[in-house]
C-alpha cells in the first residue's frame, strides 16, 4: 500500500542558444550565438512531454521558462528583446498553461578580438541589469531572475533587490 504524500516539482529552462566551440571547455570565451534550433525544435517537445507526464499521473506540473533578455542577444539580432517576440506565441501558451516567464541575463560582453567573456566591472553590470530589466519588464515584470555562468555577487543581490525582483534562481 503505497502512500503518497504531497510534494512540489519546478520544472525550469533556460532559452540558451545553440553555440560552436572551438575548444573543448564548455565555458571557453569561444561561445559565439549560431543559431537556436535547440529551443525552436525542444521547446515543442518539453512542452508536449510534460503535458503527458501530467495527464498520465493526473498532476499539474507548471513550466517556468527563462527568457534571455541581454546585450549579447542585442548584438547577435538587433534587439535584446528578440527572444520574448520571436517565439511569443510560446510564452503565451506557457502562461496559459499556469506557466511562467521570467528573466535569463548574461553579463556578456564582447572583446577586441571577437570573443565573449563575462563583464566584471560593477558600475557596467549594473547599467546592465537596469536597461534590459526595463526592457523584460516592458513584457511583464520579472519576479525572478536566473543569471547565466551563476554570477551572483552582494552588489549584484542589492540591484536585484532594488528592481523588486524577489527571487534568484
Amino acid at each position: 500500500n503505497f502512500n503518497m504524500k504531497k510534494f512540489f516539482i519546478c520544472l525550469t529552462f533556460d532559452t540558451d542558444p545553440d553555440i560552436i566551440l572551438s575548444s573543448k571547455k564548455i565555458d571557453s570565451k569561444d561561445k559565439k550565438i549560431v543559431g537556436w534550433n535547440g529551443l525552436t525544435k525542444g521547446k515543442e517537445i518539453i512542452f508536449d512531454k510534460v503535458k503527458s507526464v501530467e495527464k498520465k499521473y493526473k498532476v499539474k506540473i507548471p513550466q517556468t521558462w527563462f527568457v534571455r533578455v541581454d546585450s549579447q542577444i542585442k548584438y547577435y539580432h538587433g534587439k535584446a528583446d528578440w527572444l520574448l517576440k520571436k517565439y511569443s506565441k510560446f510564452w503565451r501558451k506557457i502562461i496559459k498553461n499556469n506557466g511562467a516567464i521570467e528573466w535569463h541575463i548574461h553579463f556578456n560582453k564582447i572583446n577586441k578580438d571577437n570573443t565573449w567573456s563575462n563583464e566584471n566591472k560593477p558600475g557596467i553590470i549594473k547599467k546592465m541589469l537596469i536597461e534590459n530589466h526595463k526592457i523584460f519588464k516592458s513584457y511583464k515584470a520579472p519576479n525572478c531572475i536566473r543569471i547565466g555562468e551563476a554570477v551572483m555577487t552582494n552588489y549584484v543581490a542589492k540591484i536585484i533587490k532594488n528592481l523588486k525582483i524577489t527571487a534568484d534562481s
